[in-house]
């Protein structure tokens, strides 16, 4: 009866070291996965932090483009391709011309 105790209490303690030994394996198991997915987060805030950054320029890009549209439309913009292509001139509009 002795013996049959002693063996059940060693089968407890082993059955405690054993779970003990998982909770310490389980535990380091999160914690290094925690550590990588910080280190993703940090990589993937770099990154949106590039992309803002490039939205915002591009942005930019697309409201000069924007005006340039507007300006390419105007009567302004016809009148300064008119003079600087082709020459013309309003009628009784004289030009004068520096000599080099």
């Amino acid at each position: 009866m002795r013996e049959r105790k002693r063996k059940l209490m060693r089968t407890k303690r082993n059955n405690m070291a054993l779970v003990l030994v998982f909770t310490i394996a389980i535990f380091g198991a999160v914690c290094f996965a925690r550590v990588n997915l910080e280190q993703e987060l940090e990589n993937k805030k770099e990154i949106l932090a590039t992309y803002q950054k490039e939205k915002k320029s591009l942005e930019e890009e697309q409201k000069d483009m924007e005006e340039l549209k507007e300006y390419v439309n105007s009567k302004e913009y016809i009148e300064d391709m008119a003079r600087e292509k082709f020459g013309l001139v309003y009628e009784n509009e004289v030009i004068f011309e520096a000599e080099e």
